[in-house]
């Protein structure tokens, strides 16, 4: 087989076969920023009564992107421990946005519940928490994220919340519009940006695997004894 590469078409002949022409549809890629947040540390709740609890945030400074996109990725451990039967666990994770010393505004709220958990359930369990929030804002500022827990409903059990993470990947919806941007009729190579926009930091993505399924089924093995289970892996 033959590959003659032109410039904008990739023709692909082959005997007893007609020539085929294939032309590139997708959109080029925009640049993307990204910013890495703070945990705060943990909080152990005992009653609905608790003061809730800052536990991650991130900064993104999009002053100089118009019309800036921005995704936020936040993730959380929870460790509950039964202390009688039924035992109740309502936690409200709340996500704020602050701008240039501004007051915060809730962007949503996200629910974490193991309601009415009898003897045949948790004794003690750790389980994850997250969420992804994206928005688009018409102005350009320099904005704080940041997560706040709130103990709902807290019964015959406590919970403790810790390993806040946070992330931030923003782009601006302006990179390659026709009003913002003078391009040839030849392809990419003659854009010339008219706004002045940060550089977008490279991001490299690797792919990793899985090492297949772990059961864990012998309840009178004590936990702290169970080896841990390697269930995937990545290579950077």
């Amino acid at each position: 087989m033959d590959y003659i590469h032109g410039h904008r078409d990739h023709i692909t002949c082959e005997s007893g076969m007609e020539c085929v022409k294939c032309k590139a549809m997708h959109p080029r890629p925009k640049g993307i920023l990204l910013e890495c947040g703070e945990g705060t540390g943990s909080r152990t709740f005992t009653t609905s009564n608790d003061a809730a609890f800052q536990l991650a945030y991130v900064t993104v400074d999009a002053c100089s992107i118009r019309k800036p996109q921005v995704l936020i990725k936040f993730s959380s451990i929870v460790s509950m421990e039964r202390l009688d039967s039924p035992a109740t666990v309502r936690l409200q994770y709340e996500l704020f946005k602050t701008c240039d010393g501004g007051e915060p505004t809730s962007l949503g709220i996200w629910m974490f519940e193991q309601v009415n958990v009898f003897i045949s359930g948790f004794a003690r369990q750790d389980e994850s928490f997250s969420f992804v929030f994206c928005e688009c804002a018409n102005v350009s500022k320099c904005c704080g994220y940041f997560v706040t827990v709130t103990p709902i409903e807290i019964s015959s059990a406590s919970a403790t919340v810790s390993n806040g993470r946070m992330a931030a990947l923003y782009k601006s919806l302006c990179d390659f519009e026709s009003e913002e941007y003078k391009t040839s009729d030849y392809g990419y190579d003659d854009i010339k940006p008219i706004l002045k926009h940060p550089r977008p930091k490279e991001i490299l993505l690797s792919c990793g695997q899985g090492n297949g399924d772990v059961f864990f089924r012998d309840a009178s093995i004590i936990p702290e004894l169970i080896p841990p289970a390697d269930i995937a892996h990545v290579t950077i």
